[in-house]
């Protein structure tokens, strides 16, 4: 984004959404049923008669809304509300686990303690039933390694946080060379990528390694979420907001330039591909006044299939896809 993020994302997006006068603090967590917008179906996800589940975060209203797929702009069939605040990235692990990057720390979980963390829902959970916090500082995106090793961007220092399966002590602490931290991702060899802004490039780390190597995209805007393929190749939202012309990238292994971009968006922030890649969902922003929505397209074709503008999609930030039918 061409629009400049300081420390905390309540500031951070205070430039963002300077023209959009109504902005106020998020909502005090509370807790409710994650599936009392389906009556008849609290409990878990594999008990709504939906096959697959999409996940998308709002930092305007401090909520993770649950969505059916296959639907054409559907409402929501549920919300997380306990254990969010202004929450940014979100990722699944091999138990379909989700994870939820909270730029602000929620009281109710840590009492009198202001920090940021990534807290845990197992699925169909109203509420975590664990969080990482050490050097964990307004974080912005999360990823986890088919081994259950947890990778954190933090925005508030730039740099990223590597936690070993099972443990809340960090393992590796780390800046990228240049730039930011501001989202991750993981390719079938277990690298590590990491999307800075400010410098606007994205850095390859080999697993335990804290020295980057500069991919050499060639991007139009800033790099935010990230996303790869069965194929290996490595889809960027290349955000030009302010300005128009914002597109998921699409690099083939090795290749420093696009083979393909997918437009139609304003200011993309994270993105997610379903089981099987046949759709992509990119999370965009809008302009911060909840004119936002996630945008479902076809993969690889790009073509739009419909948009969720309804709830936490209005205001989207991260989204990850929880397909039922995937073991």
């Amino acid at each position: 984004m061409r629009m400049r993020y300081s420390v905390s994302l309540v500031v951070m997006l205070a430039s963002i959404l300077a023209a959009c006068a109504g902005y106020g603090e998020p909502p005090v967590a509370k807790s409710v049923d994650p599936f009392a917008l389906a009556p008849g179906h609290a409990g878990s996800v594999a008990s709504l008669p939906y096959k697959d589940v999409l996940y998308v975060s709002d930092v305007l209203s401090s909520r993770v809304d649950i969505y059916p797929l296959n639907t054409a702009d559907p409402a929501p069939i549920g919300e997380l509300v306990l254990g969010t605040d202004t929450p940014t990235g979100l990722a699944l692990d091999s138990s379909k686990n989700l994870y939820v990057a909270n730029n602000e720390t929620p009281l109710v979980l840590i009492p009198k303690h202001q920090t940021q963390s990534v807290t845990v829902f197992a699925k169909g959970a109203g509420s975590p039933f664990e969080s990482y916090i050490t050097d964990v500082r307004n974080p912005t995106d999360v990823v986890v390694g088919a081994d259950g090793t947890v990778y954190v961007a933090s925005f508030g220092d730039g740099y990223v946080t590597e936690f070993a399966p099972g443990s809340k002590t960090p393992s590796l602490h780390f800046q990228p060379p240049s730039g930011s931290a501001f989202s991750l991702s993981l390719d079938a060899n277990n690298d590590l990528y990491v999307a800075c802004t400010i410098s606007n490039a994205v850095f390859r780390f080999a697993p335990g390694s804290t020295q980057g190597t500069n991919l050499g995209l060639v991007l139009k805007g800033e790099p935010h979420g990230m996303a790869f393929d069965d194929a290996g190749d490595l889809l960027i939202a290349d955000s030009s907001a302010p300005n128009q012309g914002s597109t998921v990238d699409v690099f083939a292994p090795g290749s420093s330039t696009p083979s393909k971009e997918i437009g139609g968006t304003f200011q993309p922030f994270m993105i997610a591909l379903d089981a099987g890649n046949h759709h992509l969902y990119v999370a965009d922003f809008g302009s911060g006044n909840h004119d936002g929505a996630v945008y479902e397209f076809g993969y690889p074709s790009g073509k739009l299939l419909t948009k969720y503008e309804q709830g936490a999609a209005s205001g989207a930030y991260g989204v990850a896809t929880n397909p039922a039918s995937t073991p």
